[in-house]
Protein backbone atom coordinates (compact mmCIF):
# COMPACT_ATOMS: atom_id res chain seq x y z
CA UNK A 1 0.00 0.00 0.00
CA UNK A 2 1.48 3.32 -1.07
CA UNK A 3 0.76 6.83 0.13
CA UNK A 4 1.23 10.32 -1.20
CA UNK A 5 0.57 13.90 -0.22
CA UNK A 6 -0.81 16.20 -2.87
CA UNK A 7 -0.80 19.97 -2.86
CA UNK A 8 -3.91 21.14 -4.62
CA UNK A 9 -5.54 24.54 -4.55
CA UNK A 10 -9.03 23.24 -3.75
CA UNK A 11 -11.72 25.58 -2.49
CA UNK A 12 -14.31 22.94 -1.60
CA UNK A 13 -14.14 19.15 -1.32
CA UNK A 14 -17.47 17.32 -1.28
CA UNK A 15 -17.77 13.79 0.09
CA UNK A 16 -20.46 11.90 -1.80
CA UNK A 17 -21.57 11.89 -5.44
CA UNK A 18 -25.27 11.47 -4.72
CA UNK A 19 -27.86 14.10 -5.68
CA UNK A 20 -26.77 16.45 -2.87
CA UNK A 21 -23.09 16.42 -3.69
CA UNK A 22 -23.60 16.65 -7.45
CA UNK A 23 -26.00 19.60 -7.36
CA UNK A 24 -23.87 21.38 -4.76
CA UNK A 25 -20.78 20.87 -6.94
CA UNK A 26 -22.58 22.41 -9.90
CA UNK A 27 -23.81 25.37 -7.84
CA UNK A 28 -20.29 26.09 -6.63
CA UNK A 29 -18.48 25.49 -9.92
CA UNK A 30 -20.82 27.73 -11.90
CA UNK A 31 -19.71 30.55 -9.58
CA UNK A 32 -16.01 29.97 -10.19
CA UNK A 33 -15.30 27.84 -7.13
CA UNK A 34 -12.75 25.02 -7.52
CA UNK A 35 -14.65 22.01 -6.27
CA UNK A 36 -13.84 18.30 -6.18
CA UNK A 37 -16.39 15.56 -5.45
CA UNK A 38 -15.05 12.42 -3.77
CA UNK A 39 -17.11 9.24 -4.14
CA UNK A 40 -16.10 5.97 -2.49
CA UNK A 41 -17.93 3.79 -5.03
CA UNK A 42 -16.06 3.07 -8.24
CA UNK A 43 -19.29 3.57 -10.20
CA UNK A 44 -22.91 4.51 -9.63
CA UNK A 45 -24.95 1.67 -8.06
CA UNK A 46 -27.38 -0.01 -10.44
CA UNK A 47 -30.30 -0.18 -8.00
CA UNK A 48 -32.80 2.67 -7.74
CA UNK A 49 -33.55 4.23 -4.36
CA UNK A 50 -36.14 6.90 -5.24
CA UNK A 51 -38.39 7.51 -8.22
CA UNK A 52 -39.82 11.00 -7.76
CA UNK A 53 -38.94 14.66 -8.17
CA UNK A 54 -41.47 17.08 -6.69
CA UNK A 55 -42.52 20.54 -7.79
CA UNK A 56 -39.92 22.45 -5.78
CA UNK A 57 -37.08 20.28 -7.08
CA UNK A 58 -38.27 20.86 -10.63
CA UNK A 59 -38.42 24.62 -9.99
CA UNK A 60 -34.78 24.51 -8.87
CA UNK A 61 -33.73 22.65 -12.01
CA UNK A 62 -35.79 25.05 -14.09
CA UNK A 63 -33.85 27.99 -12.66
CA UNK A 64 -30.68 26.40 -14.00
CA UNK A 65 -32.17 25.84 -17.45
CA UNK A 66 -31.88 22.05 -17.30
CA UNK A 67 -35.36 20.91 -16.25
CA UNK A 68 -36.25 19.70 -19.76
CA UNK A 69 -33.53 17.06 -19.50
CA UNK A 70 -35.33 15.61 -16.50
CA UNK A 71 -38.86 15.99 -17.86
CA UNK A 72 -37.86 13.84 -20.83
CA UNK A 73 -37.15 10.92 -18.50
CA UNK A 74 -40.57 10.03 -17.12
CA UNK A 75 -44.29 10.69 -16.65
CA UNK A 76 -45.74 13.81 -15.03
CA UNK A 77 -48.22 12.65 -12.40
CA UNK A 78 -50.69 15.41 -11.34
CA UNK A 79 -51.51 13.89 -7.96
CA UNK A 80 -49.81 12.36 -4.93
CA UNK A 81 -50.64 10.59 -1.68
CA UNK A 82 -50.50 12.41 1.64
CA UNK A 83 -50.63 11.00 5.17
CA UNK A 84 -53.69 8.79 5.62
CA UNK A 85 -55.99 10.64 3.22
CA UNK A 86 -58.10 8.22 1.21
CA UNK A 87 -57.44 8.54 -2.48
CA UNK A 88 -54.98 10.77 -4.34
CA UNK A 89 -54.35 14.44 -3.55
CA UNK A 90 -54.57 16.66 -6.64
CA UNK A 91 -51.63 18.98 -7.32
CA UNK A 92 -53.39 20.94 -10.06
CA UNK A 93 -53.98 24.04 -7.91
CA UNK A 94 -50.35 24.48 -6.84
CA UNK A 95 -48.89 27.88 -7.70
CA UNK A 96 -46.03 26.50 -9.79
CA UNK A 97 -45.04 25.84 -13.37
CA UNK A 98 -44.71 22.18 -12.40
CA UNK A 99 -47.92 21.07 -10.63
CA UNK A 100 -47.05 17.39 -10.68
CA UNK A 101 -44.65 14.72 -9.48
CA UNK A 102 -42.10 13.59 -12.06
CA UNK A 103 -41.53 9.86 -12.22
CA UNK A 104 -37.78 9.50 -12.74
CA UNK A 105 -35.38 6.88 -11.32
CA UNK A 106 -32.76 8.29 -8.98
CA UNK A 107 -30.05 6.72 -11.14
CA UNK A 108 -31.12 8.95 -14.02
CA UNK A 109 -31.43 11.99 -11.75
CA UNK A 110 -27.86 11.42 -10.61
CA UNK A 111 -26.55 10.87 -14.14
CA UNK A 112 -28.11 14.13 -15.33
CA UNK A 113 -26.82 16.04 -12.30
CA UNK A 114 -23.34 14.61 -12.86
CA UNK A 115 -23.38 15.81 -16.48
CA UNK A 116 -24.52 19.24 -15.30
CA UNK A 117 -21.77 19.43 -12.65
CA UNK A 118 -19.10 18.49 -15.18
CA UNK A 119 -20.42 21.09 -17.63
CA UNK A 120 -20.09 23.70 -14.88
CA UNK A 121 -16.45 22.73 -14.27
CA UNK A 122 -16.59 20.47 -11.21
CA UNK A 123 -14.23 17.52 -10.80
CA UNK A 124 -15.61 14.11 -9.77
CA UNK A 125 -13.34 11.36 -8.50
CA UNK A 126 -14.95 7.91 -8.34
CA UNK A 127 -13.42 5.20 -6.16
CA UNK A 128 -11.96 7.73 -3.70
CA UNK A 129 -13.06 7.04 -0.13
CA UNK A 130 -12.66 9.69 2.55
CA UNK A 131 -11.25 7.93 5.61
CA UNK A 132 -10.33 10.75 7.98
CA UNK A 133 -10.29 14.55 8.33
CA UNK A 134 -8.10 16.97 10.26
CA UNK A 135 -9.13 20.60 10.62
CA UNK A 136 -7.13 23.78 11.02
CA UNK A 137 -8.00 27.48 10.78
CA UNK A 138 -7.52 27.45 7.02
CA UNK A 139 -9.53 24.39 6.09
CA UNK A 140 -9.39 20.62 6.28
CA UNK A 141 -6.79 17.98 5.45
CA UNK A 142 -8.65 15.09 3.82
CA UNK A 143 -7.30 11.53 3.94
CA UNK A 144 -8.29 9.27 1.05
CA UNK A 145 -8.14 5.63 0.05
CA UNK A 146 -8.25 4.66 -3.62
CA UNK A 147 -7.78 0.93 -3.98
CA UNK A 148 -4.43 0.16 -2.31
CA UNK A 149 -3.26 3.77 -2.45
CA UNK A 150 -3.52 6.30 0.36
CA UNK A 151 -3.29 10.04 -0.19
CA UNK A 152 -4.24 13.35 1.37
CA UNK A 153 -4.84 16.93 0.31
CA UNK A 154 -6.03 20.21 1.80
CA UNK A 155 -9.26 22.06 0.97
CA UNK A 156 -10.53 25.35 2.31
CA UNK A 157 -13.92 23.76 3.04
CA UNK A 158 -15.29 20.23 3.27
CA UNK A 159 -18.97 19.37 2.83
CA UNK A 160 -20.27 16.00 3.98
CA UNK A 161 -22.92 14.78 1.54
CA UNK A 162 -22.11 11.17 2.35
CA UNK A 163 -25.40 9.86 3.68
CA UNK A 164 -26.99 8.93 6.98
CA UNK A 165 -23.88 7.07 8.19
CA UNK A 166 -21.72 10.04 7.22
CA UNK A 167 -17.99 9.62 7.83
CA UNK A 168 -17.56 13.39 7.61
CA UNK A 169 -20.13 13.98 10.36
CA UNK A 170 -18.43 11.45 12.62
CA UNK A 171 -14.97 12.91 11.97
CA UNK A 172 -16.31 16.38 12.79
CA UNK A 173 -17.69 15.13 16.11
CA UNK A 174 -21.23 16.25 15.30
CA UNK A 175 -23.90 14.32 17.21
CA UNK A 176 -26.91 12.87 15.38
CA UNK A 177 -29.76 12.77 17.92
CA UNK A 178 -33.28 11.65 17.12
CA UNK A 179 -35.67 8.74 17.41
CA UNK A 180 -34.78 5.17 16.58
CA UNK A 181 -36.96 3.15 14.24
CA UNK A 182 -40.09 1.67 15.75
CA UNK A 183 -41.19 -0.03 12.52
CA UNK A 184 -39.27 -1.81 9.81
CA UNK A 185 -40.27 -2.60 6.23
CA UNK A 186 -38.80 -4.73 3.49
CA UNK A 187 -38.38 -3.43 -0.04
CA UNK A 188 -37.82 -5.70 -3.01
CA UNK A 189 -37.35 -4.92 -6.68
CA UNK A 190 -38.40 -8.31 -8.06
CA UNK A 191 -40.18 -9.99 -10.92
CA UNK A 192 -43.44 -11.88 -10.46
CA UNK A 193 -43.28 -15.50 -11.57
CA UNK A 194 -46.96 -15.11 -12.49
CA UNK A 195 -47.66 -11.49 -13.60
CA UNK A 196 -51.31 -11.95 -12.60
CA UNK A 197 -50.57 -13.06 -9.05
CA UNK A 198 -50.32 -9.55 -7.60
CA UNK A 199 -51.91 -6.37 -8.93
CA UNK A 200 -50.47 -2.89 -8.56
CA UNK A 201 -51.43 -0.62 -5.68
CA UNK A 202 -51.98 -1.09 -1.95
CA UNK A 203 -53.23 -4.44 -0.63
CA UNK A 204 -54.52 -3.89 2.90
CA UNK A 205 -55.50 -6.71 5.26
CA UNK A 206 -55.92 -7.05 9.01
CA UNK A 207 -52.28 -8.17 9.17
CA UNK A 208 -50.79 -5.19 7.36
CA UNK A 209 -50.31 -3.95 3.81
CA UNK A 210 -48.38 -4.83 0.70
CA UNK A 211 -47.67 -1.92 -1.64
CA UNK A 212 -46.84 -2.82 -5.24
CA UNK A 213 -45.38 -0.25 -7.64
CA UNK A 214 -44.98 -1.07 -11.36
CA UNK A 215 -41.53 -0.59 -12.84
CA UNK A 216 -40.22 -1.38 -16.35
CA UNK A 217 -39.78 -5.15 -16.35
CA UNK A 218 -40.29 -5.65 -12.62
CA UNK A 219 -42.26 -4.49 -9.57
CA UNK A 220 -41.28 -2.79 -6.34
CA UNK A 221 -42.85 -4.54 -3.34
CA UNK A 222 -42.95 -2.89 0.09
CA UNK A 223 -44.18 -4.81 3.14
CA UNK A 224 -43.73 -4.65 6.92
CA UNK A 225 -41.00 -6.94 8.21
CA UNK A 226 -42.26 -9.83 10.32
CA UNK A 227 -39.56 -9.61 12.99
CA UNK A 228 -37.17 -6.67 12.64
CA UNK A 229 -33.67 -7.90 13.58
CA UNK A 230 -31.74 -6.42 16.47
CA UNK A 231 -28.88 -5.95 14.01
CA UNK A 232 -30.24 -4.51 10.75
CA UNK A 233 -26.98 -5.01 8.84
CA UNK A 234 -27.53 -8.60 7.54
CA UNK A 235 -28.79 -8.59 3.95
CA UNK A 236 -32.46 -9.13 3.18
CA UNK A 237 -33.27 -12.43 1.48
CA UNK A 238 -35.91 -13.24 -1.11
CA UNK A 239 -37.37 -15.79 1.33
CA UNK A 240 -37.83 -13.07 3.96
CA UNK A 241 -39.70 -10.87 1.48
CA UNK A 242 -41.84 -13.82 0.39
CA UNK A 243 -42.68 -14.82 3.98
CA UNK A 244 -43.69 -11.27 4.91
CA UNK A 245 -45.97 -10.93 1.87
CA UNK A 246 -47.48 -14.36 2.52
CA UNK A 247 -48.21 -13.37 6.13
CA UNK A 248 -50.05 -10.19 5.11
CA UNK A 249 -51.97 -11.59 2.14
CA UNK A 250 -52.56 -15.12 3.44
CA UNK A 251 -51.50 -16.62 0.12
CA UNK A 252 -48.40 -17.56 -1.80
CA UNK A 253 -46.96 -15.04 -4.29
CA UNK A 254 -43.82 -16.34 -6.01
CA UNK A 255 -41.06 -13.79 -6.66
CA UNK A 256 -38.09 -14.38 -8.95
CA UNK A 257 -34.95 -12.60 -10.14
CA UNK A 258 -34.49 -10.01 -7.38
CA UNK A 259 -32.71 -6.83 -8.47
CA UNK A 260 -32.48 -5.14 -5.08
CA UNK A 261 -33.54 -6.23 -1.60
CA UNK A 262 -33.27 -3.94 1.40
CA UNK A 263 -34.98 -2.84 4.60
CA UNK A 264 -35.80 0.59 5.94
CA UNK A 265 -37.33 2.00 9.09
CA UNK A 266 -39.07 5.11 10.35
CA UNK A 267 -36.09 6.52 12.25
CA UNK A 268 -35.78 10.32 12.29
CA UNK A 269 -32.54 12.11 13.17
CA UNK A 270 -31.18 15.64 12.88
CA UNK A 271 -27.55 16.72 13.22
CA UNK A 272 -27.07 18.91 16.27
CA UNK A 273 -25.41 21.47 13.99
CA UNK A 274 -24.76 21.74 10.28
CA UNK A 275 -21.30 23.30 10.65
CA UNK A 276 -18.18 22.57 12.69
CA UNK A 277 -15.40 24.96 11.72
CA UNK A 278 -14.63 24.42 8.05
CA UNK A 279 -16.82 21.31 7.80
CA UNK A 280 -20.45 21.49 6.65
CA UNK A 281 -23.21 18.89 6.31
CA UNK A 282 -26.03 18.56 3.79
CA UNK A 283 -28.60 15.97 2.75
CA UNK A 284 -28.90 12.68 4.62
CA UNK A 285 -25.65 13.44 6.45
CA UNK A 286 -27.57 16.24 8.20
CA UNK A 287 -31.02 14.67 8.54
CA UNK A 288 -32.77 11.35 7.98
CA UNK A 289 -36.47 10.53 8.00
CA UNK A 290 -38.85 7.90 6.62
CA UNK A 291 -38.31 7.65 2.84
CA UNK A 292 -41.91 7.61 1.60
CA UNK A 293 -42.44 9.79 -1.46
CA UNK A 294 -38.68 10.28 -2.04
CA UNK A 295 -38.59 12.91 0.72
CA UNK A 296 -34.86 12.47 1.27
CA UNK A 297 -33.92 13.04 -2.37
CA UNK A 298 -36.06 16.15 -2.74
CA UNK A 299 -35.07 17.75 0.57
CA UNK A 300 -31.38 17.23 -0.15
CA UNK A 301 -31.63 18.99 -3.51
CA UNK A 302 -32.99 22.00 -1.67
CA UNK A 303 -30.13 21.74 0.84
CA UNK A 304 -27.61 21.86 -1.99
CA UNK A 305 -29.33 24.74 -3.81
CA UNK A 306 -29.46 26.80 -0.63
CA UNK A 307 -25.91 26.06 0.51
CA UNK A 308 -24.29 26.55 -2.88
CA UNK A 309 -24.75 30.29 -3.33
CA UNK A 310 -23.97 31.02 0.32
CA UNK A 311 -20.71 29.08 0.40
CA UNK A 312 -19.66 30.54 -2.95
CA UNK A 313 -20.34 34.03 -1.61
CA UNK A 314 -18.06 33.35 1.36
CA UNK A 315 -15.28 32.02 -0.86
CA UNK A 316 -15.49 34.51 -3.72
CA UNK A 317 -16.99 37.65 -2.18
CA UNK A 318 -15.89 37.43 1.43
CA UNK A 319 -19.44 37.23 2.77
Amino acid sequence: MSSENREMNVDVAIAGAGPTGLLLAAELAMRGVHVIVLERNAERPAFVRAFNLNSRSLEILDRRGIVERFLAEGPQVPFTHFAAIDGPLSLASLDTDHPYVLGIPQTRTEALLEAHALECGAEIKWGHELTDVEQDNNGATIHLRCGENLSQFHARWLVGCDGGRSTVRKCAGIAFPGTAATRSALLGDVELEDPNSLSYGNHQTARGSVFVIPRPGYVRVIVSELAPPGDPSPPVTLDALHDAVTHVLGRHVPFVRPRWLTRFGNAARLAERYRAGRILLAGDAAHVHPPAGAQGLNVELQDAFNLGWKLAAVIREGA
